[in-house]
């Protein structure tokens, strides 16, 4: 058997050695860390969310500002307007101009003072008629009353001379006078009548004429309407020469400086609310503001239209009116019925 030798000899093969490594860095989990931020916002979601729902009061509310409602009793044309939407005016400004049309009659050209009615002219014309044919009626009436008394007189002093015996046709006469003195008196009763009438007709004309005259007047006569608050113009709903009928609005002027605040607050929430309690008002725009509670209104009303949940009974709530704390004024503050969100700490912290 042959002996076993260690060699002592270097080899001739060398080995390769690997080259040297740069780091020693894990790899990144991606996935992992995502799945943690998404459950770590998720969490987050839902505390904060719970937090809202137990620990904050949150009410819809809506921007009030005072305002004056132009609009008039008669309809009216306007002729000129000097103001525009979104303009500021202040107290004794002048907005814009117009008149009063008569009905049915828009210029002074339809207008005749001069005419008169119809059926005055007809009757004043048929009144007169009768008072002439009564007065001639009556002018001979007279003329044979007159004839048979001078003949009555006569045979009067004849049968009293004893130159004349019959009595019936002197009682016949004395008849006769009776009759046409009463039927001159009752001509003259209805002559007197017609006269009044007459009278009463031509006061009718003149108080048409006069109306007629005020209706010219007040076409040919120009109004102008000034404000009466300090403002901001909304929206105008007529244009120049365009009438504005009776008891519509014809603009609104908005008190961009006195706002407030009107909340709608659930029933449920009323034992953490009080009078002078400091809430949260955030507007659309992601700023914020302070507010006091000023007081409750005394009765429960719907929320507005576009609080309310669709498909779902009309929801009623108890209104608060909050007041601004902060002087600042916020560019949304002037927009009318502007929807916030007011919100109160449920507990004390």
């Amino acid at each position: 058997m042959r002996a076993f030798q260690l060699r002592t000899q270097p080899t001739i093969l060398t080995t390769l050695k690997e080259p040297p490594k740069k780091g020693n860095k894990r790899k990144i989990k991606w996935q992992r860390i995502s799945f943690l931020v998404i459950a770590f916002g998720l969490l987050s979601y839902i505390g904060i969310q719970a937090y809202i729902k137990l620990a904050v009061i949150q009410a819809d509310a809506q921007l009030e500002l005072k305002k004056q409602m132009v609009h008039f009793p008669s309809d009216i044309k306007i002729h000129g307007l000097y103001v525009s939407e979104g303009e500021e005016v202040e107290k004794g400004d002048t907005l814009f101009k117009y008149t009063i049309p008569v009905e049915d009659q828009l210029s002074t050209s339809e207008i005749n003072i001069d005419k008169p009615i119809e059926w005055i002219l007809r009757e004043r014309i048929s009144t007169q008629k009768q008072i002439e044919l009564k007065k001639i009626e009556r002018d001979e009436i007279l003329r044979q009353l007159e004839m048979r008394k001078s003949l009555q007189k006569t045979k009067k002093e004849l049968i009293l001379l004893g130159s004349y015996n019959d009595r019936n046709e002197y009682e016949e006469l004395s008849i006769q006078v009776n009759r046409l003195e009463a039927q001159e008196a009752a001509i003259a009763e209805e002559v007197a009548y017609l006269n009044k009438l007459l009278y009463r007709l031509n006061i009718e004309n003149s108080n048409y004429k006069r109306i007629e005259t005020r209706k010219k007047e007040l076409i040919e006569e120009s109004h102008y309407y000034v404000a009466q608050i300090d403002g901001v113009i909304g929206q105008i709903h007529y244009n120049e020469n365009e009438i504005c009928y009776r008891k519509d609005e014809m603009l609104t002027i908005h008190r961009v400086k006195d706002v407030k605040i009107k909340a709608f607050f659930d029933p449920s929430d009323m034992k953490y609310l009080h009078e002078g309690d400091l809430v949260d008002i955030n507007y659309p725009d992601k700023t914020s503001s302070k507010g006091v509670i000023t007081n409750f209104h005394i009765a429960t009303y719907a929320l507005p239209e576009e609080f309310q949940k669709k498909y779902e009974p009309t929801e009623r709530n108890i209104v608060a009116e909050v007041k601004m704390v902060e002087n600042t004024h916020k560019s949304l503050m002037s927009y009318y019925k502007m929807n916030v969100l007011v919100s109160k700490n449920r507990y004390k912290l």
